[in-house]
């Protein structure tokens, strides 16, 4: 069968381009690995309110920039976020907004 070559093997198309650097992601990630690790819990990662940080119900979002306030991830996810902008979600307790600015602050 013609599939059968392609088992086991990773297929990536020539015209895949990441839309931004993956590194400074993975960074951020492994700081939240490490903290929950050491029993810091990081509340975006949370398996019960994960979910909260990508929700578009403004009473979930509100409730994970309150999360954020006393995460310890809180400043490393500032600096991710201040340097490589998320399209959606809550990032660094700031809530998320239309176009490609968010805010730097949750109180405005």
């Amino acid at each position: 069968m013609g599939g059968e070559a392609a088992i086991g093997r990773r297929i990536v198309s020539d015209d895949f381009r990441p839309q931004r650097p993956v590194q400074p992601l993975h960074e951020l990630l492994k700081h939240i690995a490490e903290l929950e690790a050491a029993g810091r819990s990081v509340p975006c990662v949370n398996p019960i309110v994960g979910h909260y940080w990508l929700s578009e119900d403004r009473e979930f979002q509100a409730a994970a920039v309150a999360g954020c306030q006393s995460c310890p991830a809180l400043q490393a996810c500032a600096a991710y976020v201040d340097r490589n902008p998320e399209p959606g979600g809550v990032w660094a307790g700031r809530p998320p907004v239309h176009g490609t600015q968010r805010r730097r602050d949750a109180d405005g």
